[in-house]
């Protein structure tokens, strides 16, 4: 993601980000002006044409700066090492910078009393699916790591995946987003950690 050139955030963007979200429309147009804001206080004038092609993008020490907007539990005595990790986990990409939608997400991913489906529904519509609302074995899995990233879980993933799987699993290839969630949630050595 964060290789990608990032266009001026139109209409169209704040309405589709409002809907995958649940994000009031100005809230995200909020979102992207601090984003923005942030990049152009830090560069300075000097850095001017530098600036114009890196406008869209934020380095790990600029999001440490706002990571206390984002993060609003973040506890002080661990703040750099915790603003890092969140940072390398939307860091999708590893180039050392997050893209607007890469920190949509962790924005979105970080936000208290957001329900965990539409957290997670989120994060599936955000990921570059083979098939559109279904999960290939291979993005399950990978959606499974980003989970236990993020949650920190003290499980094997493999062995959750598995039973996942198998359990939805119908020959096909591919299982439904909702059909993933649903399973997710009756899962007990999951369904208390994220939810």
């Amino acid at each position: 993601m964060g290789n990608r050139t990032v266009r001026p955030l139109n209409d169209i963007d704040v309405q589709a980000l409002s809907r995958v979200t649940l994000l009031q429309p100005h809230v995200i147009q909020q979102l992207y002006e601090a984003f923005i804001q942030e990049g152009i206080i830090q560069k300075g004038l000097k850095y001017l044409l530098n600036l114009i092609s890196n406008i869209s993008k934020m380095t790990i020490n600029e999001f440490k700066r706002i990571y206390g907007n984002v993060n609003p539990m973040a506890q002080p005595f661990n703040w750099d090492a915790e603003a890092e990790r969140i940072f390398m986990m939307f860091d999708t990409d590893r180039n050392g910078v997050l893209t607007f939608e890469e920190f949509v997400m962790a924005y979105v991913l970080l936000q208290r009393g957001v329900d965990p489906v539409t957290r997670w529904q989120y994060v599936m519509n955000a990921m570059p699916l083979s098939r559109p609302g279904f999960l290939s074995q291979q993005e399950a899995q990978i959606l499974l790591g980003h989970m236990q990233n993020f949650y920190q879980l003290p499980i094997d993933v493999n062995t959750y995946y598995n039973m996942l799987w198998n359990s939805l699993h119908q020959g096909g290839g591919y299982i439904s987003q909702p059909h993933f969630i649903q399973a997710l949630q009756q899962m007990p050595g999951i369904q208390p950690l994220i939810w």
